[in-house]
């Protein structure tokens, strides 16, 4: 081999050389892209996994959510026909009772309506010094019952309920001589004011109560 092949031969083989660092560079390049590729992917994966994952939980809770909410709806609107029919029940039996009884039931909540004004009468002088005294209290009863009992009421009440007032304005209590246009229950006319204890007005204030209860009960985290 003369000089010229010599050169020639060792001109090959650094290309040689090049070539395969070259190579063992480019494919050690693809394999750590490919390492980083895969990795990202796996990354990718997991991350969508994972937003899948909740993104199911979260539409199964509002569905349960949500399920749970008409339940509960359901409930409430069969609870109120309940109620409905538990009040109906009971004004019919008040309305349908005999004279005896409606009297004693009116001379009752007479007696609590007395209690009510007159407490509030002394709350307001003890705590603002103001003076709402009625110049005189008048009893309105139906006119359903101021036609089956109105002419003993007042003597009735009070040899009864009312014997413990001493309030010299009960004792001259009147009857009003015209009847209310409702079932059963009294209005206590106390001068311009009225204190109302109709069965309607017990009934519904009481009918409310219940209402909101249900509803607390059923949606305790609504306000």
């Amino acid at each position: 081999m003369n000089g010229t092949e010599k050169i020639v031969a060792r001109i090959l083989a650094d290309a040689d050389l090049q070539v395969k660092t070259a190579l063992d560079a480019a494919q050690k390049a693809i394999a750590d892209e490919s390492a980083k590729v895969e990795a990202e992917c796996e990354s990718m994966l997991a991350c969508a996994k994972e937003a899948a994952e909740k993104n199911a939980h979260s539409i199964l809770s509002r569905a349960e959510s949500a399920a749970s909410m008409d339940a509960r709806r359901s409930l409430l609107l069969s609870k109120a026909e309940m109620l409905d029919r538990a009040y109906e029940t009971a004004e019919k039996a008040f309305l349908d009772a005999d004279d005896d009884e409606r009297m004693r039931f009116c001379m009752a909540l007479t007696a609590r309506a007395l209690e009510s004004v007159l407490k509030e009468e002394a709350d307001l002088r003890a705590c603002y010094g103001e003076e709402r005294e009625a110049d005189a209290f008048c009893v309105i009863l139906s006119e359903k019952d101021r036609l089956a009992f109105g002419d003993r009421f007042i003597g009735e009440f009070l040899k009864s309920e009312g014997k413990d007032f001493k309030d010299s304005r009960v004792k001259a209590m009147t009857l009003s001589p015209d009847g209310g246009a409702f079932g059963t229950g009294i209005i206590l006319s106390c001068g311009e004011y009225e204190h109302n204890a109709t069965l309607g007005m017990l009934l519904t204030a009481h009918r409310n109560d219940c209402e909101q209860e249900v509803y607390r009960l059923l949606f305790p985290t609504v306000s």
